[in-house]
């Protein structure tokens, strides 16, 4: 690599480490080879040789360092490991993937050897290392522990993280105070010491204290202090979900979900003598859970949590179907509705209940109902198309509306305009006028938008969007729908490429 380029690299604020994915992948691809033949004499012979060859080469590429180290774990070479992985410099740690398997193989295979890692990622990368602990490590423990972990060993392993102070205590005390608990041999104590404690800032802290309230709830002798530790959870939860607004995504997400699932224990635990308090706990968890954004746009971080948790992903079809069970048909329809809010691909389902649970009324006319208010008024506009004239939203009022927030310079937007063209040409086709598609091009010129439609045969309206539509609209990515009700309210379908088709189609076409 040219001198200057390293400089530049090393000098950078946030280095972006110079990357060949190619060797990488051919590593990999080596060390797989030679795994499948049983480390043979000849392949490993091909991975030596290929190491001499590229090793001088890549001596600042840390992705490339940090995956020969993990293959050198892989061949049970942990010094040779530890030496590649020592030169790899402390800044280039949080960037890369490979940190995650290397502690995966040294907690599987030697605790010892885990531990000078995971003080090092704690210490250089602390997000990088909270994520493993709370993404991976804890799947080991959460909801129960896995059949083949030594629980004493690793609540050893984590009181020495723990006692190294800073921010590695901070990452694992939460997880520690449960791994107390399953290692104890009085559990009703060691829950009750626990439960006793102050409520913990360290990270992630409201999934173990979620755990510690549902097995306390197991113990009839901890009953009373599961139910109010339930109530301070649940109270406290809902203060950080109000404070996390503007804060951090991905972390609101994550503390709804908890939320959620912790109204949802506590209705299954401490209400089952009485029936509207559990109902009132199922709905309460019905609002409370993660609405369709922070679906989308942290699925995976979701997903983490509902593991940890034994959880569904959506909490609000366990609710409905509950508030079925109690007989309350009238709660379940609004908990069905609040999945539909959260997850408008799930509309035939919610029709499906309306049919099962309120045969007498218009399924349509009920769901419009519901709908409109409940959601918030789609604003109105009047904008430019690419020929000139103007389009009013408010002309299309009395049909349902989908609106595409698109531009031609976006890849994914275009990848979807034939299945926009085909919802218009169905919506044109029907004869009750039912529903109508209108798209919004953004960041566009009505010559470039004229041009692409020509080339496409594109049929679908459009108008030429403005900052101040899509800040109306609350648009902050591309490609993005919105369902406008026939009375002019509005529901997001799909930030990004979501699953918005099937929600969409149901919507404008009405039931099958």
């Amino acid at each position: 690599m040219p001198a200057l380029l390293i400089v530049l690299v090393l000098a950078a604020s946030s280095p972006v480490w110079p990357v060949d994915d190619a060797a990488v992948a051919e590593m990999r691809a080596l060390y797989e080879a030679c795994a499948e033949s049983g480390s043979s004499v000849e392949a490993r012979a091909r991975l030596d040789a290929w190491w001499t060859a590229h090793d001088a080469s890549h001596a600042c590429d840390w992705p490339y360092q940090l995956e020969k180290s993990l293959v050198l774990d892989w061949l049970d070479e942990p010094a040779e490991s530890e030496r590649v992985f020592r030169g790899v410099p402390d800044e280039a740690l949080e960037q890369a993937y490979q940190i995650g398997n290397r502690l995966r193989v040294r907690i599987d295979d030697d605790l010892e050897l885990a531990l000078p890692l995971m003080l090092r990622l704690a210490d250089v990368a602390p997000p990088a290392f909270e994520s493993w602990v709370h993404e991976s490590y804890a799947q080991r423990f959460a909801p129960r522990p896995r059949a083949d972990v030594d629980l004493a060993a690793h609540r050893a392993l984590l009181e020495r993280v723990a006692d190294a102070g800073g921010p590695a205590r901070q990452i694992v005390s939460s997880l520690l105070a449960w791994v107390d608990v399953l290692a104890s041999d009085d559990t009703p104590r060691a829950l009750r010491a626990a439960l006793a404690r102050p409520a913990a800032d360290g990270a992630r802290s409201e999934r173990y204290r979620l755990l510690l309230v549902d097995e306390a709830a197991s113990h009839p002798e901890l009953h009373d202090v599961a139910r109010r530790a339930s109530l301070d959870l649940v109270d406290d939860l809902e203060r950080r979900c109000d404070a996390s607004v503007a804060v951090d995504a991905a972390r609101r997400a994550r503390e709804r979900y908890v939320l959620a699932q912790a109204c949802l224990v506590h209705a299954r635990r401490f209400c089952a003598d009485d029936p509207d308090e559990e109902v009132r706990w199922l709905l309460r968890a019905a609002r409370g859970a993660p609405g369709l954004a922070e679906q989308g746009v942290t699925a995976a971080a979701l997903s983490y949590e509902q593991v940890c948790l034994g959880g569904a992903f959506d909490p609000r079809a366990e609710c409905a179907a509950r508030l079925e069970d109690l007989g309350r048909p009238r709660d379940a329809l609004q908990a069905w509705l609040e999945l539909v809010l959260a997850t408008p691909a799930r509309i035939e389902q919610a029709r499906a209940a309306f049919v099962r649970l309120a045969p007498e009324r218009d399924v349509e006319q009920a769901l419009l109902d519901l709908l409109d208010a409940r959601l918030p008024s789609a604003p109105d506009f009047e904008l430019p198309t690419p020929d000139g004239t103007t389009l009013r939203l408010s002309d299309l009022r009395g049909r349902w509306v989908l609106l595409d927030f698109w531009g031609t310079w976006c890849g994914p937007c275009r990848a979807e305009l034939p299945a926009i063209e085909a919802l218009h040409r169905a919506c044109s086709q029907r004869a009750d006028g039912r529903a109508a598609v209108l798209t919004v091009a953004c960041r566009d010129t009505a010559a470039t938008v004229d041009r692409v439609r020509r080339e496409r045969g594109d049929t679908f309206p459009v108008v030429l969007g403005d900052d101040d539509v899509t800040s109306a609209f609350g648009v902050t990515g591309f490609p993005t729908k919105i369902l406008v009700t026939p009375r002019g309210h509005s529901l997001v379908l799909a930030y990004g490429r979501g699953d918005w088709e099937s929600a969409a189609r149901a919507f404008l076409f009405g039931p099958p």
